[in-house]
């Protein structure tokens, strides 16, 4: 296999495909000597040479993440606005005490949310530990810089 790539003062510029310790993360260029990247990073598959071509994708891939994230928070705001209106029930089972025989997690509320048709992402919802108990809770939520508290209402079945 012969590459035929410009390489300046035996420096070589890659694209990285994946993050490599001490060079760089995913999809940012780095500079390094053509011996490494001739035969070892291209070839494993952790980097690309810095064509146009390449930057060109690059950059249209980093360019849709930013919008997909933008439109992302936007759907986040959205659905805790309307949270805010109507709270959430979740029905379990619980004993008579009104203990749960399942603790509630940051899944199944995500789960109940998705279902009343406000999407939430798992990792948006801050629960510091599983609800173990029937009631209604303040649930912190957050995705980038958009933060809220929505209610949710754990009720007997």
């Amino acid at each position: 296999m012969s590459y035929k790539y410009v390489t300046v003062n035996n420096l070589m510029k890659v694209i990285l495909t994946r993050d490599v310790a001490k060079l760089g993360r995913r999809h940012s260029i780095a500079e390094v000597p053509d011996g490494y990247a001739l035969n070892k990073l291209i070839p494993s598959g952790m980097a690309l040479a810095a064509t146009p071509e390449n930057l060109k994708k690059v950059k249209a891939h980093t360019e849709k993440q930013v919008s997909d994230k933008i439109t992302e928070v936007a759907e986040f705001k959205i659905a805790v606005a309307a949270l805010k209106e109507s709270p959430v029930v979740i029905k379990v089972d619980a004993n008579a005490q009104d203990h749960l025989f399942k603790a509630v997690k940051a899944s199944d509320i995500a789960q109940a949310l998705a279902s009343a048709g406000h999407p939430i992402p798992v990792d948006a919802i801050k629960l510091s530990e599983p609800i173990k108990a029937l009631g209604e809770y303040q649930i912190p939520v957050a995705l980038g810089d958009a933060a809220d508290v929505i209610t949710i209402s754990i009720q007997n079945k």
